[in-house]
């Protein structure tokens, strides 16, 4: 079999992050059939690029392409891992993008409003974030809200599930499984969450036969009757500092499991805190800041076209 020929592109970046939860921005909005990356270009690129040695370091690779209705949507985003698979969600890439678009936009903008309300497509649906235009204390950074909708399921008891470690220990975790288009599963511990391995058992569960497209999994703690800390192993990242959509998925299951007594909760990540609340008409906002850090260009290869 002939060896696939490869060319190299030049493409700008912006890398941003949201509570160390970072992200690597490519905008494809501008682009017609013919330049366009593919799929499986971006499933090789975000290989590459979230090398924390050998490319820019990221989380996860986020796309910006043309809506398929400009009509109802400002934009598209596609998320792919670092492994290279294509998420459905991702709330902190969303946070970051609306950040993204509003300051490459900002003709766009109602100057006469302290907000900007931008309207995303992605797999799992219609995503409105509200983007503040008051600046923060922080560089560069703007205050975004997210609104995920209602969440596509909620398992109605908590799910039990084994898994085995490479040394032969077997260990039980009860989850409360829920999907905002994309899967997790929250496991509430009563052990000290810092000390928990979850490199050992977070891949484990990502992977359990339950799941036959792996799952995020989120290790929760109560902290507090509206607080809890969490800790997040996402599906094709391994863990992170933060997870937007894991969080909203903490929350709904800290609501439902009586874990908390109140709709508005905050989520304590390893990167910092995030607002939750689940409103009374169903849907879950996500709240806090979003960051860019800077902008570049790299050299990235990907396959000959003829």
């Amino acid at each position: 079999m002939a060896e696939q020929r490869m060319k190299t592109v030049e493409v700008a970046f912006t890398k941003m992050q949201a509570q160390g939860n970072d992200f690597v921005v490519f905008d494809c909005s501008h682009l017609d059939a013919q330049g366009a990356l593919t799929d499986a270009d971006l499933s090789t690129i975000a290989k590459s690029v979230s090398h924390r040695h050998y490319g820019v370091g990221c989380d996860q690779l986020l796309v910006l392409r043309a809506p398929s209705s400009p009509d109802i949507f400002d934009f598209r985003m596609d998320v792919f891992n670092a492994d290279g698979s294509k998420a459905e969600q991702c709330a902190n890439g969303l946070r970051c993008v609306a950040k993204y678009f509003s300051d490459a936009h900002p003709l766009h903008t109602n100057i006469s409003t302290s907000s900007r309300l931008i309207d995303i497509e992605t797999a799992a649906g219609h995503v409105k974030a509200t983007v503040s235009l008051t600046a923060l204390s922080l560089w560069n950074s703007a205050k975004v809200q997210a609104n995920l909708g209602k969440p596509k399921s909620i398992s109605d008891n908590e799910v039990e599930l084994e898994v085995t470690a490479a040394d032969g220990e077997k260990r039980k975790f009860h989850a409360t499984l829920v999907s905002f288009g994309n899967p997790h599963a929250v496991i509430f511990v009563d052990s000290d969450l810092a000390a928990l391995d979850v490199a050992t058992w977070g891949p484990l569960l990502e992977r359990h036969s339950m799941f036959p497209d792996r799952t995020n999994v989120e290790f929760v703690s109560v902290s507090g009757t509206s607080a809890v800390k969490a800790r997040v192993w996402e599906r094709g990242a391994g863990e992170t500092l933060s997870c937007g959509s894991g969080a909203c998925a903490v929350a709904v299951a800290s609501v439902t499991r009586s874990k908390v007594n109140q709709r508005k909760v905050s989520v304590s990540l390893p990167g910092g805190d995030l607002s939750l609340e689940w409103s009374a008409d169903g849907d879950v906002l996500v709240e806090g800041p979003a960051t860019t850090v800077y902008e570049g260009t790299i050299m990235v290869q990907v396959p000959l076209r003829v």
